[in-house]
């Protein structure tokens, strides 16, 4: 809680600066109390945590999946402009319009469909 505590006293102490968007470091560095071990914490989870092997495979996992995700959707988009009938679309493209939510496939519908 005494972090917690910092870091409500900080944000209040500072609320001017903050509104006036010149206030610029994290709050419990700010803090002379927490400051030191605040940023150790910092360095240690940089070292340690965001440089696991395990979160970084999975990190690099989900960004290959969410790059392959986008081509197949800007071929699928590329397809309907082509086309310009959501009919001709071949099936795997039909599928990926069919997982949009509606709102997004009234957006896509070619105009004179």
């Amino acid at each position: 809680m005494a972090l917690v505590d910092a870091s409500i006293r900080e944000f209040c102490e500072n609320i001017p600066k903050i509104m006036d968007a010149r206030f610029h470091d994290p709050l419990l560095e700010s803090s002379a109390k927490y400051k030191g071990p605040v940023r150790e914490i910092r360095d240690e989870c940089k070292k340690s945590i965001y440089k696991e092997e395990t979160k970084l495979q999975i990190e690099a996992a989900g960004y290959n999946m969410i790059m392959t995700l986008m081509d197949f959707y800007g071929e699928m988009i590329e397809q309907l402009i082509a086309k310009r009938d959501i009919d001709k679309l071949d099936k795997r493209n039909e599928g990926l319009y069919q997982l949009l939510p509606r709102e997004t496939r009234d957006r896509l519908r070619p105009a004179d469909a």
